[in-house]
């Protein structure tokens, strides 16, 4: 049965501004009621949910789930809007999920788009269950194949994820809202008997008669590893969806049709399912969700949001602001931490409009590093574009040290003709790009590959769209034109976008344009490769998807021009657009108008006869990351103990700054044992905490065995009562009998160790210590601090000693006359509700876990 659905709204009111959804301006949450809207069909995702227990998963196959979603359309236009099932009027619906993990936003699913069908147009008589912004006026056209003006429709979770209505990506063009008629389906295959997995169209194909779609053809499909909680702590997920259809597309209403709702994750009946939280933001696409929900902070080694260092995992972990001035590129969290006037920014968005065709949202972020160095992100989503995108393209400095080149996109499936290929990181001169590798010449001439090896009979695997520089001493730096190339020594703009003269004197001669080629006679410069048409199915970032991209960098944030290449033909081959990126001028991380090479070393490359070079101390060796960054700019990051050198400096045993100290590191993790926790105060930290086992010396500090008596070794600090703490850690390290405090399996494992948070079910609290969360009992009154509540004594029991010393422990209520305040011992074992009295509410708590005499 279909639901049906409510209207939704025409215009955007937002802080007092009209804003028409033609105008392809985000929506926001508190829309209300107007009354102009935009000129014909306007199509918007109203709601995206999971209606009266709809099917969210279809099962889980080779590490991959199945899934689908609910989804509610309005017209906000002022004309009907086609729903033509026969035709290619109607719109289709992509379906797709993304993933916030460590400050990085990541397509991780999409499905084959439903192609929509048959509309129910509703008014806001079943608002409560089927969509989030209604009004009243619903004006239904009474027919099946049209959404009237102000209706919605809403398609079940089990619809979007029927393959008999889902068609491929690649008959779309999304600009447009054109396809065929007939959809290609998803492969079938043939269930059981001697050709089973046989392709088929009919039962009449196998010999089992049974010809079926596999479970996850053509569905929403994720990796299990992308949701996994275990896997992905922190991580925060979010539905998407985008209605594409020929009439909204004419009257130019398409840049609204994309919505996300947030989601959370869990596993039920062994299926990974998906449960969306808040409301549906209308109108913008998920790509929008990385600003708005991006962490203020992040552990410098786990990468997990945090808000203070104690909420980092590893010992000795920090937590770093993951924001920036925007004025001097110091770490913020929030502008009151810039100079007056300055700005503290995390993620950058820029619309990308091509003339007179579809859009691209670029978000981007650069992020400080404890290393003294930026991480640099980038998020491209193609909206509509049916052009595609080709390659993108970040200006970097010359001769920096850039590493860990990362590149995600998301897998298309179920037979979809486009190659899965992953993008190349190139990094030219003064550029980072990363493209397509396409096949140029040979027998596999415009075929994708990794490697010359995938381009037999001499062909060669080249970044689709890449010049650089060739000769000249600019070889190797990327360029648009020659004149990109005209250093002392001029080069040749050449690569796999190379033109050359095929009219004129200067025949076989590299070319930018028609007037390289003339000399004597007409001229004429050919674009040699490659040819869209043999690299048609190559892996392109095409509509309602999006790729990731990211580096990590020395040098300081700056306002950059990137490049986004586009695959199909058209009046050009590439659109820039500003963003942020590495300063392409020397790295100054102290800002004495000295590079950072220069400052520590004069015989860096360019650095002889600067003035004052040579005097900033720089610890680390050469060849070493971070070489040519002055000490005093790590330490403001990773200088713990305040001596002013860097920390992995710090613990060197070989003492690189030559300043005769070097800190103890005994757990080689690079910070000094200083800086740890250290639970006993014996001057090392409780990770590397060894104690005698024995009779005379049991529980003394040792480092080896020759520091205890005869009858004694020098073991590993112990967990006596098995309850995940360390003896010296532990309140209660003698109860008896072992374990006695641990909580049941299954248990609860939370983040930051609440469970109203992020929470798991887990076996065993090694394995919820080991991903940095908590374990939390889910029975009431059971043990705080490694210790069982009521058990005074410590012996692993509550009994009638017990019971005396609640007796003398026992305060009233804090508003009884006579109250007086618990010792922090009574309140470490009797307050069970944790509200700083010991009071009645906690001797029933007590007598519930009576335990012996």
């Amino acid at each position: 049965m279909r639901l049906k659905s409510c209207i939704a709204l025409g215009v955007i009111v937002l802080a007092g501004v009209i804003m028409s959804a033609a105008d392809g301006l985000r929506f926001s949450s508190n829309q209300v009621v107007a009354t102009s809207m935009a000129t014909g069909p306007d199509i918007v995702v109203s709601k995206i949910a999971f209606l009266n227990g709809g099917q969210s998963s279809w099962g889980r196959e080779g590490g991959i789930s199945a899934n689908s979603f609910d989804t509610t359309a309005c017209n906000i236009g002022d004309q009907p809007a086609s729903w033509d099932t026969a035709s290619a009027f109607h719109p289709i619906i992509t379906q797709n999920v993304y993933r916030l993990k460590s400050g990085r936003f990541e397509h991780i699913g999409l499905s084959w788009v439903k192609h929509g069908f048959s509309t129910v147009e509703d008014n806001c008589t079943l608002c409560d269950v089927s969509c989030d912004f209604c009004c009243t006026s619903c004006q239904p056209t009474g027919l099946s194949n049209m959404l009237g003006v102000n209706c919605g429709d809403v398609y079940s979770s089990s619809l979007n994820g029927n393959r008999d209505n889902l068609g491929p990506h690649s008959e779309v063009d999304a600009f447009t809202g054109e396809f065929p008629p007939s959809p290609t389906r998803p492969d079938k295959f043939c269930v059981g008997g001697v050709d089973d997995g046989n392709s088929c169209g009919v039962i009449e194909d196998c010999d089992s008669l049974v010809c079926a779609y596999p479970l996850l053809g053509g569905r929403l499909q994720v990796k299990d590893d992308d949701l996994d909680p275990a896997m992905n702590v922190g991580a925060l997920y979010y539905l998407e969806s985008q209605y594409i259809a020929q009439d909204d597309a004419s009257f130019g209403n398409a840049m609204n049709n994309a919505s996300h709702r947030p989601t959370d994750i869990s596993i039920l009946n062994g299926k990974f399912r998906f449960d969306a939280q808040d409301v549906t933001v209308p109108g913008e696409p998920a790509i929008y969700a990385w600003g708005k929900n991006d962490p203020q902070g992040l552990c410098d080694v786990a990468l997990t949001p945090c808000v203070l260092d104690v909420d980092c995992p590893g010992v000795g972990e920090m937590c770093l602001p993951n924001r920036y001035c925007q004025g001097d590129s110091t770490p913020c969290i929030t502008s009151a931490d810039c100079a007056v006037g300055d700005a503290c920014v995390g993620v950058i968005e820029t619309v990308i409009q091509l003339p007179g065709e579809g859009r691209f949202i670029l978000a981007a972020k650069a992020s400080p590093l404890r290393t003294a160095e930026w991480r640099y992100d980038y998020a491209v989503f193609n909206m509509n574009s049916d052009r595609s995108g080709a390659f993108f393209r970040v200006p970097v400095p010359m001769n920096q040290q850039n590493r860990d080149l990362f590149f995600r996109d998301v897998d298309y499936h179920s037979g979809e003709v486009f190659d899965l290929t992953d993008w190349a990181a190139v990094e030219a001169g003064d550029t980072i790009t990363w493209s397509a590798h396409v096949c140029v010449g040979g027998d596999a001439d415009g075929s994708s590959c990794v490697g010359d090896v995938d381009c037999p009979n001499g062909g060669l695997c080249q970044p689709y769209q890449l010049d650089t520089c060739v000769g000249g001493d600019l070889d190797g730096a990327s360029c648009t034109d020659h004149s990109d190339c005209a250093g002392a020594v001029s080069g040749q703009c050449s690569g796999p976008q190379a033109r050359q003269c095929t009219m004129g004197n200067n025949i076989g001669v590299s070319c930018f344009n028609d007037g390289d080629c003339v000399n004597g006679g007409v001229g004429s410069c050919t674009l040699l490769f490659p040819s869209y048409g043999a690299s048609v199915n190559s892996n392109a970032l095409r509509f309602s998807t999006m790729y990731s991209f990211g580096f990590i960098s020395p040098a300081q944030p700056a306002t950059t021009t990137v490049t986004l290449g586009l695959f199909k033909p058209g009046s050009s081959d590439r659109i820039t657009a500003s963003s942020v990126g590495p300063s392409v001028g020397p790295a100054d991380c102290n800002g004495n108008s000295i590079p950072d090479e220069c400052d520590v070393d004069c015989n860096a490359p360019g650095c002889s006869g600067v003035p004052m070079c040579g005097l900033k101390s720089d610890c680390q060796p050469l060849g070493v990351e971070g070489h040519g960054i002055p000490d005093e700019c790590e330490v403001a990051f990773i200088d713990c103990n305040g001596n002013g050198v860097p920390d992995n400096c710090d613990t060197d045993p070989s003492d690189p700054d030559g300043d005769g100290q070097v800190s103890g590191d005994c757990n080689s993790n690079d910070f000094p044992d200083e800086c740890e926790q250290d639970c006993d105060g014996d001057g090392l930290p409780s990770a590397c905490d060894r104690i005698c086992n024995g009779t005379v010396d049991f529980g003394q500090a040792c480092f080896n065995d020759s520091q205890c008596d005869a009858n004694s070794s020098c073991v590993d600090n112990e967990d006596t009562d098995g309850d995940g703490l360390s003896d010296c850690e532990d309140l209660c390290p003698m109860t008896n009998p072992g374990g006695s405090c641990v909580c049941p399996d299954p248990d609860l494992c939370c983040l930051f160790g609440d469970p109203n948070s992020t929470c798991i079910g887990v076996q065993s609290i090694s394995l919820c210590l080991s991903i940095g969360f908590e374990p939390v009992c889910q029975l009431a009154a059971e043990c705080r601090d490694g210790c069982l509540l009521g058990d005074i004594d410590d012996n692993g029991v509550r009994d009638l000693r017990d019971i005396a010393g609640l007796m003398t422990c026992f305060s009233g209520h804090s508003s009884v006359t006579g109250f007086a305040t618990p010792s922090a011992e009574c309140l470490r074992v009797f307050d069970v509700d944790n509200d700083g009295t010991v009071e009645q509410a906690d001797f029933s708590a007590f007598q519930e876990g009576l335990q012996g005499p």
